[in-house]
């Protein structure tokens, strides 16, 4: 991989833009992967689960698929257009995400979970990678906090939609 030279970073502008989009991405990421939990007693009464595989839905069948597809995403990532695969990888976790309120049981509710959790491992890396190659050098752990913030903004709006979504 080459390295950019210091004209080819984001302006000040757009370094702050970028990173406004990408947390806004992030908190997305983090309420679609937190909203079941405040949807829990409505989930299980329409797919008539119990606790053990409500919990498999929850943490397994995300998190199991996030953590391995996240090897091959790093690799992609590093060799691709960032910002196309966070824009394709965005279209597809929604999709599926909105796909899962018409799953019918929990094998199809797991595998659209799957399918969200797969979409999901893209943004961190990609994320990431675009702040640390565009930014100036001294910007880049306070650009990374900013972005890592998104992880506890998208829990409030998750709790308050999740309430509204439940009612």
């Amino acid at each position: 991989m080459t390295k950019r030279i210091d004209s080819d970073r984001f302006t000040s502008l757009q370094t702050g833009l970028v990173t406004f989009f990408l947390t806004l991405c992030y908190i997305f990421s983090i309420l679609d992967r937190h909203i079941i939990s405040f949807l829990s007693s409505s989930i299980r009464r329409d797919l008539h689960i119990d606790d053990f595989h409500f919990g498999l839905l929850q943490g397994f069948a995300f998190s199991i698929f996030y953590a391995v597809a996240g090897i091959p995403i790093g690799w992609a990532v590093d060799r691709t257009r960032r910002f196309r695969m966070i824009a394709v990888a965005l279209l597809v976790w929604s999709l599926l995400t909105v796909a899962s309120a018409y799953a019918q049981n929990f094998s199809q509710f797991a595998a659209l979970r799957a399918g969200v959790s797969i979409g999901e491992a893209v943004l961190t890396p990609a994320a990431f990678s675009i702040l640390t190659q565009n930014a100036p050098p001294p910007a880049v752990s306070p650009l990374h906090d900013v972005l890592w913030s998104g992880s506890t903004r998208g829990l409030c709006p998750g709790r308050i939609n999740g309430r509204f979504l439940s009612s």
